[in-house]
């Protein structure tokens, strides 16, 4: 049993529920009540990223989930296949690096960050 979530876990959990946000419920939480005593709470960047409010559904993209939000995007891959998803200029990831083409393992998913907000 790993120590903790995985970066991994955690960004496809995130990227998950923001792809069915409605409304103003904007509060995510997976603490020790759902994990076995010996895991420990972890803290990644990305938990730390207001992506603002939803603006418009989740659909699908480029054989992958997006989901458009007011200061950036979710994107998911929930297939057992790698998938490349291209952008549109003005995107970053949560290190700040601006990306034009995203491409997601199987079951990863991304969290990115509008240029100028």
């Amino acid at each position: 049993m790993p120590a903790q979530l995985s970066e991994h876990e955690g960004r496809i959990s995130v990227a998950s529920y923001v792809m069915a946000l409605e409304g103003d419920r904007r509060c995510f939480f997976y603490g020790t009540n759902y994990k076995t005593a010996r895991q420990q709470n972890a803290w990644y960047p990305f938990y730390d990223v207001e992506l603002g409010t939803p603006q418009g559904e989740c659909e699908p993209r480029d054989a992958v989930y997006w989901r458009p939000l007011s200061a950036g995007r979710a994107v998911v891959n929930p297939t057992g296949s790698p998938a490349t998803v291209e952008l549109l200029r003005g995107h970053l990831t949560v290190s700040a690096d601006e990306v034009d083409e995203l491409t997601l393992g199987p079951k990863q998913a991304a969290l990115l960050k509008l240029s100028g907000r």
